[in-house]
């Protein structure tokens, strides 16, 4: 998650190779668990993952011998960020034995091709999947998955309701949009924020969506205006510390660097003013600063 003004908060590179890396650890971490956790169900000798995210050969195959298959269903292959967690799972797949099976939305809110790649999921027989979830049309299907026996995992984006997974991983998104807002709010020192608010979606609800752009504002001492859709807050007010704020935009990116263009391109036609930036994820914030 990138939020930032245009003079780049310090620490944020490191943050979010810290973030990467953790998530990346996450996916590969769950791989082996799922391998260990289906072949535990049918054999005595199933080893548990350990700290590092691997685990006994044992624990990737069933009593059969047969290979523990697992799909990783990401959000895309664009995002450099997904494109670390499928290389990382992929050789915790190699090491473990497991029968990975890689799939991903072709933009941010593809759910079709999500749930395409539940449903092959199923058919193939896959013990467990990993999904960084597109939206709330991939519920049925997951909840599809779990009446079949597969484990299911949410990584980066809680679902909603989170018990559509077994288990989730996942930053505090609301906690991240804060301290970016708090920033924000320090670096301007009470002069006039003039912002734009470059979101995810305008057409649909995900939970990283409305959970970073609200922490973002909350960071900055405005009321967001509801609990579940973006764009609500007051346009004029006074943000932390007793200076004047104006929401200058709300734009959809679809978290990708042309629609962070885009919607920045159209922020600065809307307003020429504007001196803080919030963005979604770091290719939207890199479309953002190329129109910058």
């Amino acid at each position: 998650m990138e939020s930032s003004t245009k003079s780049g908060a310090p620490g944020e590179v490191r943050r979010r190779s810290h973030r990467r890396a953790m998530y990346a650890a996450a996916a590969l971490c769950a791989t082996a668990a799922l391998a260990a956790c289906s072949s535990s169900s049918s054999s005595s000798t199933a080893a548990s993952p350990t700290a590092s995210g691997s685990s006994a050969p044992s624990g990737s195959a069933s009593a059969s011998g047969q290979t523990v298959g697992v799909s990783l269903i990401l959000k895309t292959l664009t995002n450099p960020y997904f494109v670390t967690m499928k290389n990382d799972a992929e050789a915790a797949a190699a090491k473990d034995g497991v029968n990975l099976t890689v799939a991903a939305g072709s933009s941010d809110g593809d759910t079709q091709t999500q749930i395409t790649a539940i449903d092959n999921a199923i058919s193939r027989g896959d013990k467990g999947i990993l999904i960084t979830t597109n939206g709330n049309a991939v519920n049925a299907a997951l909840n599809q998955a779990r009446q079949a026996g597969l484990f299911v995992i949410a990584l980066d984006t809680a679902p909603t309701p989170p018990s559509v997974a077994d288990i989730t991983y996942a930053t505090d998104n609301t906690a991240a949009g804060k301290l970016d807002g708090q920033y924000a709010a320090a670096m301007l020192g009470g002069k006039p924020a003039v912002i734009a608010m470059l979101d995810l979606f305008n057409n649909q609800v995900v939970s990283v969506d409305v959970d970073r752009d609200h922490g973002f504002l909350e960071g900055m001492g405005i009321n967001p205006g509801s609990t579940t859709e973006n764009g609500q807050e007051a346009k004029t007010g006074t943000y932390a510390g007793g200076g004047k704020y104006t929401i200058a935009c709300h734009q959809p990116t679809q978290g990708a660097i042309d629609g962070g263009r885009t919607a920045m391109e159209n922020c600065l036609s809307a307003n020429s003013n504007i001196n803080v930036v919030y963005a979604i994820n770091e290719p939207a914030a890199e479309g953002a600063y190329a129109a910058i």
